[in-house]
């Protein structure tokens, strides 16, 4: 049937006893000699407690890079707005709504949601906290407290919200900032 690697998870797909037809290829797992007409590679994958945990893994690790991409933009999206008024403007947004999701505590990021909810899916335990906070923790090996982190993440976008105000105050003749 399957190899198992040594965590005993299956590698690779069973073998077809003869070349799959093209026309038959919409439904591939009828070649297999070991599936049942009507089951699924992931059918069988069930056996070993990973039903429809591949997919969702991929999803909870591309919620995860998402997270970071989100960062990255509220943290240098700065520089690349100078004469764009509405990737300014979209990045204005995004710092307030930055600071906004740090300072209110009954509003929850949707983002930190997405991945919860998809690791409990996957049948993970689902990580706590907020995203900085378990990033800073896993990069820097700080225990920060949660207030040091969301403190210093509203500070940066205050910072980064004061020099759209100076570069407004500064702009060109022409109105352009």
């Amino acid at each position: 049937m399957f190899e198992e690697n040594l965590a005993g998870l299956p590698v690779g797909l069973p073998a077809a006893s003869e070349p799959i037809p093209l026309r038959d290829r919409r439904n591939a797992n009828d070649a297999c000699p070991s599936l049942a007409p009507g089951f699924s590679v992931w059918q069988t994958w069930e056996h070993y407690g990973i039903r429809g945990t591949i997919p969702i893994l991929f999803l909870v690790q591309a919620v995860l890079f998402l997270h970071l991409l989100w960062c990255c933009w509220v943290l240098f999206g700065w520089t690349v707005t100078r004469y764009r008024p509405v990737v300014r403007t979209l990045h204005i947004a995004s710092l307030v709504y930055a600071i906004a999701v740090q300072t209110v505590p009954w509003l929850p990021c949707p983002l930190n949601l997405a991945e919860t909810w998809l690791e409990t899916r996957a049948g993970i335990e689902p990580a706590r906290g907020p995203f900085l906070v378990r990033v800073l923790d896993a990069v820097v090996y700080l225990d920060l407290p949660k207030w040091v982190v969301g403190g210093g993440a509203v500070l940066v976008c205050a910072a980064i919200l004061s020099m759209y105000l100076r570069r407004y105050h500064r702009r060109n003749a022409d109105g352009k900032w």
